[in-house]
């Protein structure tokens, strides 16, 4: 069992590590709303995947199928949920800019960032996928309680990693950038821009 939980912690770090637009996201609210939002931002995404292994871990044949069945139009889904986001944050830092109002880490409700994040990350039908593919590599059978053990090794290992994308995004912001106009404007610009890219991506 020892190495089915390091298995799954090094399974979630690895999901944790690849740079998309959930990571780009988190270090986006780090410097934009400091280490709290970014953090929340970051729980939520881990807890996002956390619940995709268990499913992963517990699925039936007849689920598997509709959201296989499905994965185009859930592709689509998700692609427009990035495309909106992007277009909203550069929108919201071309307005800043444009009417010289000076950036400041806005207070904006605690849940807000968790759960907009949780649901993006549960948005990505590819997630359940990769989950059951690695699902399948584990030898043993699933009970309930192995089930959570093993999607809660997921999530520490997710969610490790979600916090070093926190703190670097707030580290950038106490630097001073989240005081420089300028400079978030040109870091929110790019930030959307990568999110709609990858939103678009998911077109192909």
């Amino acid at each position: 069992m020892v190495i089915e939980l390091s298995k799954s912690f090094l399974f979630g770090a690895t999901v944790g590590l690849a740079i998309g637009p959930i990571a780009i996201l988190i270090m986006q609210k780090g410097i934009t709303y400091g280490f709290k939002p970014a953090i929340l931002s970051g729980i939520g995404s881990a807890l996002g995947d956390a619940t995709y292994a268990f499913l992963a871990f517990n699925i039936s044949a007849n689920i598997i199928n509709p959201i296989i069945s499905n994965k185009t139009i859930i592709n689509y889904l998700s692609s427009l949920i990035l495309f909106f986001l992007g277009v909203q944050i550069i929108f919201t830092a071309y307005k800043n800019k444009k009417l010289f109002k000076p950036y400041k880490r806005l207070s904006v409700k605690s849940s807000r960032h968790f759960f907009s994040t949780y649901l993006l990350t549960l948005s990505n039908p590819l997630t359940i996928i990769m989950f059951i593919g690695f699902a399948g590599k584990i030898s043993h059978a699933f009970s309930p309680l192995y089930s959570i053990a093993l999607s809660s090794a997921v999530f520490l290992g997710s969610v490790i990693i979600q916090i070093g994308l926190a703190l670097t995004g707030a580290f950038f912001g106490n630097l001073g950038i989240s005081k420089n106009r300028l400079s978030l404007y040109y870091l929110n610009m790019l930030s959307g821009c990568l999110i709609i890219f990858f939103g678009l991506s998911h077109f192909r």
